[in-house]
């Protein structure tokens, strides 16, 4: 479902519990439902930007009060955003060139955890614009482009306006946005939308952090534009399409442990549950090239 906010642009809402949710109209806010579709329904191109190249991704925890107890979860995610880059599951977007180029790759470019900046009551699109601001000035962080990402990671129990779930958006100009995704935390039996595995070495939250946050980030890569309408989609973006589902059943993870197996830059493998993506050629909900 996509909706346009002044001046946010909202491209993308995945729910944890792979229900696909519609936000409700309000002033200055456009909605668009977002269903399920065939796998042989294949997304459209519009003929404007993708990510080219590689995506740099600036991920923001913004974790006020936190003294350490994140770090676990903190550690995993920015793993994952070092490991996805260059693997068979990304690979994928190279069927997916826009104007200025195809995605190839992504990198973790940095990293900050906010302790000290508090949430309202309930936090709204203005709110996560505000903190990828606050980001970006006291890390001196790129202001915009198509191939820049800043994932916003939430507190459990973090408390949002009604319709907002995890999701991404943009704000800016057109020709220069300002890219962003938003997670929120999935408590045990919150139905994250992953499968439970005995052998997984991540804990539940931490796997559906990481299946939201390839969800936002393939997508962001492909129709981060948002509301311009510049992208690659269809009845939903390429992640929208094939929300729930990761593989044959039973799941063939690899290794035992899960359907992602990567290599890191120090030789080790690193496992992840990730649901599959809408591959363009042929279309269909794949893994992985």
């Amino acid at each position: 479902m996509k909706g346009k906010a002044v001046p946010v642009v909202l491209c993308c809402l995945l729910t944890l519990a792979v229900i696909m949710t519609v936000l409700p109209r309000s002033a200055g806010m456009t909605a668009r439902a977002k269903s399920r579709v065939p796998d042989s329904n294949p997304v459209t191109y519009y003929g404007g930007p993708v990510a080219p190249g590689t995506m740099n991704v600036y991920a923001i925890f913004w974790f006020p009060g936190d003294q350490g107890a994140m770090s676990t979860y903190m550690s995993a995610i920015k793993q994952y955003y070092r490991d996805v880059g260059g693997n068979r599951l990304y690979n994928m977007l190279t069927e997916y060139a826009g104007n200025n180029g195809t995605p190839t790759s992504a990198a973790l470019a940095g990293v900050w955890e906010d302790t000290g900046t508090s949430y309202n009551t309930q936090l709204t699109l203005q709110d996560f614009i505000n903190e990828v601001k606050l980001a970006i000035v006291n890390n001196n962080w790129p202001t915009g482009g198509y191939n820049n990402y800043f994932p916003i990671y939430l507190l459990p129990g973090a408390n949002t306006v009604a319709g907002i779930v995890t999701g991404h958006g943009s704000f800016g100009p057109q020709d220069n946005p300002t890219i962003f995704g938003y997670i929120l935390y999935c408590e045990q039996g919150g139905m994250c939308g992953v499968p439970t595995h005995p052998n997984d070495p991540n804990s539940y939250a931490t796997d559906g952090a990481i299946n939201a946050s390839a969800h936002e980030q393939f997508e962001a890569a492909t129709d981060g534009g948002g509301d311009f309408d510049l992208g690659w989609r269809g009845e939903g973006e390429i992640g929208d399409l094939c929300a729930g589902k990761f593989g044959p059943t039973p799941y063939p993870y690899d290794g035992g442990q899960a359907n992602q197996e990567w290599v890191n830059s120090h030789g080790i493998d690193d496992y992840y549950i990730i649901q599959e993506m809408e591959s363009n050629s042929p279309a269909g909900c794949i893994l992985g090239v």
